[in-house]
C-alpha cells in the first residue's frame, strides 16, 4: 500500500501512452487507405473498422480466458506471445513487396521518379 501512489502515476502514464500509440496506429493506417484508389476508399475503411472490431472483440475475449486460468501473468504471456507473432510476420514479409507497395501509394513508379516524370514511350 506504500507503494500505491507512486504506482498509480505509473499506471496512468501507461494508460496515456497507449492511447497515444492506437490513436497514431489509427491516423497511419487511415492515410494510407486515404492515399489509395478514391473509388475504394469507402470500402476499404469500412473493411478497416470492421477488423480492427474484430480484433478488439478477439483481444478481449481471448485476454478474459487468459486471465480467468491463470491471472495476470497469462494475459502479459498472450500480450507477449501476440507481440512476437507480429513482429515475426513483419520481419518474414519480402521488402520488395513493401517498397513496390510504398511507391504505388506515394505515385511512384518501380525507377522511383513520379509518373509526371516517366519518360513517354
Amino acid at each position: 500500500m506504500a507503494a500505491l501512489p507512486i504506482s498509480l502515476w505509473f499506471l496512468i502514464a501507461g494508460v496515456v501512452l497507449l492511447d497515444f500509440a492506437i490513436q497514431a496506429i489509427h491516423v497511419t493506417s487511415q492515410s494510407l487507405i486515404f492515399a489509395s484508389d478514391a473509388e475504394a476508399r469507402s470500402r476499404l475503411v469500412g473493411a478497416y473498422m470492421v477488423f480492427y472490431s474484430l480484433g478488439s472483440a478477439c483481444g478481449a475475449f481471448s485476454s478474459t480466458l487468459a486471465y480467468a486460468h491463470g491471472g495476470w501473468i497469462s494475459v502479459c504471456l498472450l500480450g507477449a506471445g501476440l507481440g512476437f507473432a507480429g513482429l515475426t510476420l513483419a520481419c518474414l514479409e519480402k521488402p520488395e513487396a513493401y517498397r513496390a507497395n510504398s511507391n504505388s501509394i506515394h505515385g511512384l513508379q518501380t525507377s522511383g521518379q513520379p509518373e509526371s516524370e516517366q519518360p513517354q514511350s
